[in-house]
């Protein structure tokens, strides 16, 4: 048996089935005899999108997906991907071929390169990882084969291997123990031993809650007091059959769950990094009445950064999210505010969050599984979606933290990968980003998905902080001369991978019309909206 072989058995042992890449002389082998063990291999046509898809692959699954590439540029093509997903704690394991062990001379020599395509991947990897590891030795993969399959289901870790090729090669020679499986321990019960008064009148939800035991989910059902969602947790409400008390909140979420939050005295955060775009720049406008703020997180370091951000009232614990929530007293929360009269004051947003508010609804019902991309068209799907959280069931995604473009048709071929053709992907992006990872439209074909554009000839939010900041100079950002971007047209670039494709003006996007559409065999309809509209903000100056 060849290194590369035990590395597919292991694979198969802890069922990770999909893997996606691009094919590359150094990393032939290890797909190679992936395929053979019964995994399946997608080609992906940029290695970027390998990670985009595995992130939607694991959201959808809750499996770990596999994503590889060759070296030089096949590794340095993957670094997007895999920045996404351990930005958003989503587990992946990164397989890099490397050249042979005797050429990799640029470190010993002092130079940049000397085998063909030799390059320093895992100095590249390793701000973007929680395990960066280079496999020099039949003994160096013996050695961490367990931990490292483990960190990836267990621990949600982000794993990057490099193995050169013809470490590939090494036989193994003695047939390895099977790897076991680590048994996960019961966490202390944080919220019952930590000696702290638990009231609380608002509950803060984020992705470190993506997973909740049943216990948990029964402690929400019965807490009456509002939960809050970040856009990493908003798929949380889908799981009620009550979700009037849900909100999204944010700074660019404004509206019920923001003002909610400048009244509560009491806020409970859980599993919530409460980073910029959930907070502000300014820390003293979130939850400014608030005497104390308790903070449940996993992550040490994020602790110790939130209690620094809100010294003097914040009420820091290290622990599990699930524990903590199925640990608490739902009779210990009171509302801090009517419910039913906060949802009902709305917020004026403008008419591109109205048709994606149809959109959302005429997909409600032919699936679940929503991803939205970068700019303006996430914070505006997003607007729309927490107008419609007390009505659908939809799960809406996208990478909440890095925020890259062209990320969602991507994650879209991802989900229906997990889902195997059973229920229809919708896939939300700007005509922005649309080109950054056109060339995976030719997988979206093959999907069970629909894919709306919203069309506002160019970066919609990047015309606004030029406008806010820059005297209205739109370079780079609208169609036009040589210091503004180039025309392409939308539908010719959807049209060009196989798909069909409608363009409609905003004010045709009527409820009919997008039923219509939802109901049809056409794969993709452009939405061309005002180039007028903004995003609104809240907790800025």
């Amino acid at each position: 048996m060849q290194l590369a072989e035990l590395l597919a058995s292991d694979l198969s042992d802890f069922k990770f089935s999909v893997m996606y890449g691009v094919q590359g002389g150094a990393c032939a082998r290890v797909i190679d005899t992936f395929v053979s063990r019964g995994g399946t291999y997608k080609a992906v046509l940029n290695e970027q999108s390998a990670g985009y898809m595995a992130h939607g692959y694991y959201l959808a699954s809750g499996r770990p997906g596999v994503v590889v590439g060759t070296t030089g540029p096949g590794a340095t093509n993957l670094v997007s991907g895999v920045a996404s997903c351990y930005f958003d704690r989503i587990p992946i394991l990164c397989v890099v071929g490397q050249v042979k062990v005797s050429l990799q001379l640029g470190p010993a020599t002092g130079t940049r390169m000397v085998g063909f395509q030799e390059a320093r991947h895992l100095r590249i990897f390793e701000h973007i990882s929680d395990v960066c590891l280079p496999i020099r030795s039949v003994e160096d993969y013996l050695a961490v084969r367990e931990y490292i399959f483990n960190a990836l289901r267990s621990e949600r870790k982000t794993v990057v291997l490099e193995i050169p090729d013809d470490v590939q090669r090494l036989e193994v020679p003695a047939a390895p123990p099977r790897l076991r499986k680590a048994s996960a321990e019961s966490p202390k019960n944080l919220a019952s031993s930590s000696g702290l008064d638990v009231h609380g009148d608002v509950l803060v939800l984020g992705a470190g809650c993506r997973s909740l035991s049943a216990v948990a989910l029964a402690t929400l059902e019965k807490i009456e007091c509002p939960v809050l969602l970040t856009w990493g947790a908003q798929h949380l409400a889908s799981l009620f059959d009550d979700r009037d008390k849900f909100f999204v909140f944010g700074t660019h979420t404004p509206g019920p769950g923001n003002a909610i939050l400048r009244a509560s005295s009491d806020p409970i955060v859980v599993g919530c990094g409460m980073l910029q775009h959930q907070i502000g720049r300014d820390p003293a406008k979130f939850a400014p009445t608030a005497r104390r703020i308790t903070f449940i997180n996993n992550d040490l370091h994020e602790v110790a950064r939130f209690n620094t951000q809100f010294a003097g009232r914040c009420v820091p614990i290290v622990g599990d999210a699930n524990c903590y929530l199925e640990g608490l007293n739902p009779e210990h929360f009171a509302p801090t505010a009517n419910i039913a009269a906060v949802r009902g004051t709305g917020y004026p947003f403008n008419a591109t969050v109205d048709v994606l508010v149809s959109v959302l609804r005429a997909f409600d019902g032919r699936g679940e599984y929503v991803f939205t991309d970068a700019g303006a068209t996430l914070s505006w799907t997003y607007q729309a979606a927490n107008q419609l959280i007390s009505s659908t069931r939809l799960k809406i995604f996208s990478s909440f933290n890095l925020h890259p473009m062209g990320f969602s048709n991507c994650a879209a071929v991802g989900c229906g990968d997990a889902l195997n053709g059973k229920a229809t992907v919708l896939a939300i992006i700007g005509d922005g980003s649309l080109p950054m990872n056109c060339q995976e439209l030719a997988w979206l074909k093959r999907s069970k998905a629909k894919l709306v554009v919203i069309d506002n000839a160019g970066y919609g939010i990047i015309r606004m902080t030029q406008d806010d900041y820059y005297e209205g100079r739109h370079y780079g950002s609208e169609f036009g001369d040589s210091d503004r971007l180039p025309a392409f047209s939308v539908r010719k670039i959807i049209e060009g991978f196989g798909l069909s494709a409608s363009v409609i003006d905003f004010s045709s996007a009527t409820d009919e019309a997008l039923i219509a559409f939802m109901q049809s065999s056409c794969d993709a309809l452009v939405i061309q909206c005002p180039i007028s509209d903004r995003v609104e903000v809240d907790f800025y100056d």
